[in-house]
């Protein structure tokens, strides 16, 4: 049995040990803010409202919610619909790694292929509905579309290559960064000599053409429903929007940094093409390795555009590393296969660990409780503001208030600067610890001054608070 078979069959196992992980996770995660945020925005839509307008502003792709509202017309909106969808997206973009691993490296790799971006896709929140998913799954596949153009010259897979990347961007902004590196990628063509200047010019045209193709007809309706708010929440959003510290020293986890970041480095220095090299491979390596530098500056420029969960990150890593195996001798792939192992089991290990201690503190069934006790003690039709809006969508309730679904440990574009008015005309407050960051001490004192608590949830171990407004306030 030698490491090549070892892996293989490690490779296989875990797999399948990672499938069944995510199914179970459809039925045991708890319903995430930005998954809550979705969720509320798609009961706006489904009410008649038009995203992009009043409260519905925020800095995701609408695509990300209108795919939630088709989807709750056959499932309905509850927390395990959610991971279903969820679950399915993050199913389908596996798929994708795997058959584009396939075609380019042959079946035993593409289950290696696999395995890692299951493993990977745990660390990068797999088991919550998010932006990151679809937006990487058509990029993914404008991307190999891109591949067979660099093999056959086909101008229509140009032409697809665009349309998809545009679908792409419309479920999340990064997806330009997939256009962005075909772009740099045919000037390089032009530098290395391999193309001529009117066929890069004529090539980039095509991809334009295909993203516009899919991109004005909601750029029209969106304008023509909302103005310029639709621009706003879309571009000016993200770049005002900053972390207190650059992202490559929050992201939290060592894992996470290493694969994130390092590892693209990494990669970059094994993979640099080589003569021995088809003239295929040599294309799809360089344009490879020219997305992860891109990510790579993008990343640590710092705006909220690059969200620390952007499983774009991860996909070029597997793509570049299944190239290098074609490198080395024998020996050095049997070191390279050894570290893979234990890198798999350390990350899947890492990976589940925010999942295990959110299952063992009993999240899920603290969660539940609050919502019960939500349900049962504030009357339906009343405002209720959260910071946090997963409350207000499952205890089906309108958050009147913007930018409620933000992390607490970055800064906001909104200073709160009307809340103390705001909540004049709010019935019901819902705070927990981390996120009275946001609203600051002042809006705070507001708020107490106003409302008076009616529940806390020490006794479930939970920090969340709820408030009512006081008596002689509300006559």
């Amino acid at each position: 049995m030698n490491t090549k078979k070892i892996l293989l069959y490690f490779s296989v196992l875990l797999l399948i040990s990672v499938f069944i992980l995510k199914f179970f996770f459809i039925f045991t995660v708890i319903l995430g803010s930005n998954s809550a945020f979705f969720a509320s925005r798609n009961d706006a839509i489904n009410h008649g409202q038009v995203l992009h307008t009043g409260n519905l502003s925020n800095n995701k792709g609408p695509l990300t919610v209108y795919a939630l509202s088709f989807f709750s017309i056959f499932f309905g909106l509850t927390t395990d619909s959610i991971n279903l969808l969820a679950f399915l997206e993050d199913f389908a973009l596996l798929l994708a790694v795997f058959f584009i691993s396939r075609k380019y490296f042959g079946l035993n790799k593409a289950l290696i292929a696999s395995t890692i971006y299951s493993v990977l896709s745990i660390s990068f929140n797999a088991a919550h509905y998010d932006a990151e998913f679809p937006c990487t799954l058509f990029g993914l596949l404008g991307v190999f579309l891109y591949f067979l153009f660099l093999e056959k010259n086909n101008k229509y897979n140009l032409f697809f290559a665009g349309l998809l990347i545009g679908i792409s961007i419309w479920f999340k902004q990064p997806g330009f960064f997939f256009f962005l590196a075909i772009l740099i990628h045919q000037i390089y063509l032009y530098f290395k000599k391999k193309e001529t200047l009117t066929r890069i010019f004529g090539n980039i045209l095509i991809v334009f053409i295909g993203i516009m193709t899919f991109s004005i007809p909601l750029l029209i309706y969106f304008l023509h429903n909302t103005g310029f708010n639709f621009l706003k929440d879309m571009i000016l959003f993200n770049l005002s929007f900053n972390t207190g510290k650059p992202r490559i020293f929050t992201i939290g986890r060592l894992s996470n940094l290493v694969l994130r970041t390092m590892g693209f480095l990494f990669i970059i220095i094994l993979a640099s093409p080589k003569k021995q090299e088809s003239e295929r491979d040599a294309k799809i390596i360089s344009f490879l390795i020219i997305y992860s530098v891109i990510m790579i500056l993008f990343f640590m420029i710092n705006r909220e555009i690059m969200a620390k969960h952007m499983i774009q990150l991860a996909v070029p890593l597997i793509l570049l590393a299944i190239f290098c195996y074609k490198k080395y001798p024998e020996e050095s792939l049997k070191i390279i296969r050894i570290l893979l192992i234990i890198s798999l089991l350390s990350v899947f290990m890492f990976s589940l660990e925010k999942e295990v201690r959110n299952y063992l503190q009993n999240e899920g069934f603290k969660q539940e409780q609050i919502t019960l006790y939500i349900k049962n003690e504030i009357p339906k039709g009343s405002l209720v503001y959260s910071v946090n809006e997963i409350y207000n969508v499952l205890g089906g309730y309108e958050n009147p208030y913007r930018w409620t679904a933000v992390s607490s440990h970055v800064a906001s574009v909104d200073n709160f600067s009307d809340f103390c008015g705001f909540i004049d005309n709010v019935d019901y407050v819902i705070f927990n610890e981390e996120q009275k960051k946001y609203l600051g001490e002042k809006n705070l004192e507001c708020a107490y001054s106003k409302f008076e608590v009616i529940k806390d949830f020490e006794e479930i171990g939970s920090d969340v608070t709820i408030l009512r407004k006081s008596e002689d306030l509300s006559l």
